[in-house]
C-alpha cells in the first residue's frame, strides 16, 4: 500500500480532456467493476428497458449502461425517481434577457418581471461580450428601475446571484443587487469584484461584478432577485448598464452560462452531470460478482449541495452495515461538513475526512484492501485520510451496486455526479493509474 499512499507530484488543469489515457485500461485484464460516464449520451436512456435514447439535457436518465465491459448497467424503473442529465449552473431562466423592448420602462425580457416607481428609462442592445443582451437603466431621483424574478432555493444550501455592471452614478451595493422575500432564517452577504463588503458599501464609477450570497437555513423558500437601480429604494439618479446575470449555489460567482428557457442553455464547456434530488432519485446495478478478491478502488466525481443530512453516493450491497464485503462513499456522511468511505470485509471500517463544507465539488477517490487492512480516502487527487484497522476476512461480496440511496430507499444524495468507476482486483492499482484516472475523472468534473 506504500505506492497508493504517496503524494501525488504535478498540478491537475481543470477539465483537460486529452490526456490520452482512457478508464478502459483499467478493466483490461477482466477485472469487475462499473464505469458510468453522464458525459456520453450514447450510454443513457429515458426509461428503463433502454428504448427511448437521451438526446438532449433535462431529460431524465433511466438507464446508463456501464463502460468497463462486464455489462454492470445502472437502471430506475419508477419514472418519478430517475435523476435528470443536465449541465445547467445558472438557475436563472432567460439571463439573456430575450424579450426586453426598451422604452419608458418597455416591455421586461421573457420571465422577468418590472418593479418600478415612476418611468424610468430601460434600453436593451446585444451584448458585444456573451450571448443574450444588457439593459440600460436610467433615473432620476424619485425613480427605481428594476428587473425581479423568483427562484427556488433549497434548504442549507448557499446561493450566489451576481451580474456584471457598468456604473455611472456611484451608489451602495445592495441598490443595485439584492434577495428579497428571503425564508425563515436565511442571511444575505454581499460582494464586490469577488471582496465581501457590507451592503451599504459605494459601488465606484466603472466596470464591476457585482454579487449577493443568500445562505438559506432550515427553511426552503422562492426569494426575488432584484437587480437594477434602487433595489433598497429610490434617491438616487442612477445609470447603469446590467449583463451576464446569474445564480448559482456555491458563495462565488463561476464561469459564466447564458440560459434561455429551462432546457435552453449554454453547455458548452460546462460537465454534464447527473442530478439526485435529494429525495428519491437513485440507480442500481444487477448483481454485481467480483470473484474472490478483496481489493476494490472507486472513483466519483461528485458535487454535494447540501450538508444537511447524510447522502449516499454509491454502495455495494444494500447496507455496508448488514452485509459482509461491501463498501460505501457517502457525501455528507452525517450533517456535518464531511465525506465518507466504509470498506467491510467481515468488520466495518469507516474514514470519514473533515472540513469539507457544501456546496461544494470533488473528485473522491476510495480504496479498501480487506486483507492487508488499509482504507483510504482522496480528495482531488490528494489523500485526506487512512485508516488500517482490520476489516476482518474474506473477500467483497456479490451484490447490487446502488447509486444515490441506500438499498434504493433511504439516504438520498442531494448533489450531481459527474462520473463514477469502481473496480475490483486482487492487486491494488499503480500511484500512477489511480493519477491518470483521478485527472481524467476530473475532466468531466472541473473541481481543481
Amino acid at each position: 500500500m506504500r505506492d497508493i499512499m504517496s503524494p501525488l507530484d504535478g498540478v491537475i488543469s481543470p477539465l483537460r480532456r486529452k490526456s490520452g489515457f482512457s478508464p478502459a485500461s483499467l478493466f483490461a485484464a477482466g477485472e469487475q467493476g462499473v464505469w458510468f460516464d453522464p458525459s456520453d449520451f450514447s450510454t443513457m436512456f429515458q426509461d428503463s428497458a433502454g428504448t427511448t435514447p437521451v438526446t438532449a439535457v433535462e431529460q431524465p436518465v433511466g438507464l446508463i449502461r456501464d463502460k468497463s465491459g462486464r455489462g454492470n448497467h445502472a437502471s430506475q424503473a419508477t419514472t418519478t425517481s430517475r435523476p435528470t442529465l443536465s449541465a445547467k449552473v445558472n438557475l436563472l431562466l432567460n439571463s439573456r434577457l430575450n424579450g426586453g423592448v426598451s422604452g419608458s420602462p418597455g416591455t421586461a425580457p421573457t420571465s422577468w418581471s418590472y418593479l418600478n416607481t415612476g418611468t424610468p428609462a430601460f434600453t436593451y442592445a446585444a451584448d458585444s461580450e456573451a450571448t443574450g443582451n444588457t439593459v440600460r437603466i436610467v433615473t432620476d431621483t424619485t425613480q427605481r428601475g428594476l428587473l425581479r424574478q423568483f427562484v427556488a432555493v433549497a434548504a442549507n444550501t448557499v446561493y450566489c446571484a451576481s451580474m456584471v455592471v457598468d456604473v455611472v452614478t456611484v451608489a451602495a451595493i445592495f441598490q443595485f443587487i439584492t434577495w428579497s422575500s428571503p425564508p425563515a432564517g436565511a442571511t444575505i452577504t454581499f460582494s464586490l469584484n469577488g471582496s465581501v463588503v457590507a451592503g451599504s458599501t459605494s459601488v465606484p464609477a466603472g466596470r464591476h461584478t457585482l454579487a449577493a450570497i443568500i445562505t438559506v437555513a432550515a427553511t426552503a423558500g422562492s426569494p426575488e432577485l432584484r437587480i437594477g437601480c434602487g433595489a433598497q429604494s429610490a434617491g438616487v439618479a442612477f445609470d447603469t448598464t446590467i449583463r451576464q446575470v446569474q445564480v448559482h449555489s456555491g458563495s462565488v460567482r463561476t464561469n459564466y452560462q447564458w440560459t434561455n428557457t429551462e432546457t435552453d442553455y449554454d453547455t458548452a464547456g460546462f460537465p454534464y452531470y447527473l442530478a439526485f434530488d435529494g429525495v428519491d432519485d437513485s440507480l442500481a446495478t444487477g448483481t454485481i460478482n467480483p470473484g474472490s478478491v478483496d481489493k476494490v478502488i472507486l472513483f466519483a466525481g461528485i458535487r454535494k449541495n447540501s450538508d444537511a443530512a447524510q447522502g449516499l453516493v454509491a454502495e455495494l450491497s444494500a447496507s455496508v452495515a448488514l452485509n459482509n464485503g461491501a463498501f460505501a462513499l457517502t457525501a455528507p456522511n452525517s450533517a456535518a461538513a464531511n465525506y465518507n468511505f466504509s470498506s467491510k470485509g467481515t468488520t466495518q471500517v469507516d474514514n470519514t475526512v473533515t472540513t469539507y463544507t457544501a456546496p461544494l465539488t470533488s473528485v473522491l477517490t476510495g480504496l479498501g484492501d480487506i486483507s492487508a487492512p488499509s482504507n483510504i480516502i482522496r480528495v482531488n487527487g490528494t489523500q485526506a485520510g487512512a485508516v488500517t484497522t482490520t476489516q476482518g476476512t474474506g473477500n467483497y461480496g456479490s451484490a447490487a451496486l446502488y447509486i444515490g440511496r441506500r438499498g434504493g430507499s433511504t439516504l438520498p444524495f442531494n448533489g450531481k455526479l459527474y462520473s463514477l468507476i469502481a473496480r475490483f482486483s486482487a492487486t491494488n492499482l499503480e500511484t500512477a493509474t489511480i493519477s491518470k484516472t483521478e485527472t481524467w475523472v476530473n475532466s468531466r468534473t472541473g473541481a481543481y
